[in-house]
């Protein structure tokens, strides 16, 4: 089974790339592209997370773009299940990945302690 689901969260990875660069066109919208750092998908495969990477360093940008990905959450699941070809298209839903905020904080605290 966990090969299948690895399998599986790549294909969406895949998928939802190809979506939100060519047929949402998220830049026509947002002026930058996030990259989808990972997809995990629930045990029994019924729901996505889809986990986003970009500048965190602009709070309006990250707000903007979540309220647009959320008001097309239909259309992007609708073309996933076209891409994916799946039996089951899982419930999708986008969240901000917080590690490079949580390792750059390790970084910082670091470089202090080297420092003194």
């Amino acid at each position: 089974m966990r090969a299948r689901k690895l399998r599986i969260e790549q294909l969406i990875k895949r998928a939802i790339s190809t979506i939100l660069m060519s047929e949402i066109n998220i830049q026509s919208h947002i002026d930058f592209f996030p990259s989808i750092s990972r997809v995990e998908l629930s045990k029994d495969l019924s729901h996505a997370k889809i986990f986003l990477l970009f500048d965190e360093n602009n709070k309006s940008k990250s707000d903007r773009l979540m309220k647009f990905l959320k008001n097309n959450i239909h259309s992007i699941r609708k073309s996933l299940a076209f891409h994916a070809n799946l039996k089951y298209i899982p419930k999708i839903e986008f969240k901000l990945d917080q590690q490079l905020v949580y390792l750059q904080k390790l970084y910082d605290q670091i470089d202090q302690t080297q420092s003194t």
